[in-house]
């Protein structure tokens, strides 16, 4: 099968998605099919060669109007409004929903709506990204044979005759507990500096734990912000090693489409306390929920206390088998098939 895998972003900002596609066009190649990646040169920050992170044997084009062999069995396009029309082809093309502000909560649609509010909390082509999909990307979807949702069956306003449920992945090959818990009990942050991911709240809880007076240490990836200590940017490695030694993942976004760092940390062994919002309910797993920054707060102090008292322990035990239902051994083939039975369409 030939497929080409389209991204809005360029590989070199590989985060989020752009992670997404280089794991599926690497995992696609060694089973022996033929793999292109195109992408925008468009990047907030370059954080890698592509040509690094990819297999030698996948081609990667940027630009910013692309034509793509008809050649090709499947294209599959990382869905964003207007943008997805730079990537040019008449084979088969299935649209990736991985951008949460196409299909938003209902808190960020309620921001949203009202632009001067939103764009104290967002950039501009977040909120143009908003409307634009508002506006036309239902038409848009209908130009593709298929809608791609990374995650189990939840509600979505989509208006499409095939809307296919697969679900993110990790690879639990890599993520993996490699060190001990630190002896000072720590929470993380991992994720993007915004008010969409919690980073605002994540302060806030790390403030109130300090006034709280406890002993813990609160970290994240990217710079810091008292009293949170920043790590920089952190490779694939250091990130396992960052979750493995961390009491608990802090992860108080107000969007998703998967949450690809909750599965990330559950595979290390460490308890992940997220926002109920429903993209994180429709994993299925054993996450401790909060609404507000009291209420993580609350939550991880009653963590601390079992990690004092020697219960926590058993809370970590299992955590990672949890997971093994989305480990990339078991997805990629869903992919796969998701793939192939579009080409044959």
């Amino acid at each position: 099968m030939r497929v080409a895998l389209a991204s809005p972003v360029s590989i070199s900002h590989y985060a989020g998605c752009e992670k997404w596609v280089v794991g599926v066009a690497n995992a696609l190649a060694s089973m022996g099919h033929k793999v292109d990646v195109y992408a925008t040169p468009y990047t907030p920050k370059r954080n890698a060669d592509p040509r690094s992170v990819l297999r030698g044997d996948v081609g990667y084009f940027e630009g910013w109007a692309l034509e793509l062999s008809d050649d090709y069995d499947v294209v599959y396009v990382v869905y964003t409004p207007v943008v997805w029309r730079v990537f040019r082809s008449s084979s088969p093309k299935v649209a990736g929903m991985h951008y949460y502000l196409c299909v938003p909560t209902e808190l960020e649609e309620a921001v949203l709506r009202n632009v001067p509010v939103a764009l104290r909390y967002y950039d501009p082509i977040s909120v143009l990204t908003y409307w634009a999909f508002r506006a036309f990307g239902q038409r848009d979807l209908r130009r593709f044979d298929a809608v791609h949702v990374p995650n189990n069956p939840y509600r979505l306003p989509l208006r499409h005759w095939r809307v296919l449920f697969v679900p993110n992945w990790v690879d639990l090959g890599l993520y993996r507990p490699t060190r001990e818990k630190a002896d000072e009990f720590t929470v993380l942050f991992v994720g993007r500096h915004c008010w969409d991911k919690g980073w605002l709240d994540y302060c806030a809880i790390c403030r109130g734990l300090r006034r709280a007076g406890l002993p813990i240490r609160c970290l994240s990836t990217g710079e810091g912000s008292w009293p949170v200590e920043g790590l920089g940017f952190v490779s694939d490695e250091e990130l396992v090693d960052a979750y493995s030694s961390s009491h608990a993942l802090v992860y108080p976004s107000r969007s998703d489409t998967f949450g690809l760092v909750i599965l990330e940390a559950l595979a290390c062994n460490t308890p992940v306390v997220t926002t109920s919002i429903e993209p994180h309910r429709a994993l299925g797993l054993p996450l401790i929920y909060a609404d507000s920054p009291r209420e993580f707060v609350r939550e991880v102090v009653r963590l601390y206390r079992m990690w004092e008292e020697g219960t926590y322990w058993e809370l970590v035990e299992g955590l990672r088998d949890s997971v093994t239902r989305y480990d990339v051994r078991r997805v990629m083939p869903m992919i796969e098939d998701m793939l192939e039975s579009v080409a044959d369409c």
